[in-house]
């Protein structure tokens, strides 16, 4: 008695079947590198928008300080550091006035520097699409440097008649600077952007020892 064949059908059925789950992978493959793609292509464009704005506050920032320090140039007669401490402390009245605008002026330019509020809305979303190693050198360096020439310029140059006023603004913003931190990062989910608001509040505690000293002659 001879043997049935199997159905030819039947012997193609798992060469069919293998062929549909090697194409399902394939696509799966090519689904995953299409998204990641596309995901590497918007970290590229945020990184782009936010150098973009960072290069362009920072080029006002420049303007303003070559501004401030030409008043002051003006006005005093010099820009070293230990001859503005002289004879700043010597000004009265309208001189006076003008180099406590000049101060005020250079206190825009660093608070910008430092992400001093309300100058702030450039760092919370710059620190978070930068890669962690440059983020490192941001979140140490970057700010610091705003802090570090605030207070350089407001405890040891400026001693002029009417300096308090500028510490006393400097006192109110870092605390705003404060508080803003904490809320901002209270609203935030992702942990980079967390430590970027975290960051603002630590420089609004930096900021506010600079403008604690009570009068420009107890410093003399």
């Amino acid at each position: 008695m001879a043997l049935r064949q199997p159905p030819l059908v039947g012997r193609e059925l798992p060469a069919h079947g293998l062929g549909t789950r090697r194409a399902g992978t394939a696509q799966q493959s090519l689904g995953h590198g299409a998204a990641q793609s596309l995901r590497d292509r918007a970290v590229l464009e945020a990184q782009v928008r936010q150098a973009l704005k960072y290069i362009a506050i920072n080029s006002v920032g420049s303007t303003l300080f070559v501004v401030g320090c030409g008043v002051v140039y003006a006005t005093v007669g010099t820009l070293n550091m230990a001859d503005l401490a002289v004879r700043t402390a010597e000004i009265t009245g309208q001189r006076a006035g003008m180099v406590t605008a000049a101060s005020m002026l250079l206190l825009l330019v660093f608070a910008l520097k430092a992400a001093v509020f309300p100058l702030i809305y450039w760092l919370p979303d710059s620190y978070p699409v930068v890669p962690p190693g440059v983020n490192g050198y941001f979140a140490g360096i970057l700010t610091k440097v705003g802090v570090y020439s605030l207070l350089r310029v407001f405890v040891l140059c400026f001693r002029q008649e009417g300096h308090q006023f500028a510490l006393d603004v400097l006192l109110f913003l870092s605390g705003l600077t404060m508080l803003l931190g904490v809320l901002g990062a209270m609203c935030r989910w992702d942990i980079r952007r967390i430590l970027s608001w975290h960051i603002i509040s630590q420089v609004g505690y930096m900021v506010m020892g600079i403008g604690l000293p009570s009068q420009p002659s107890s410093t003399r």
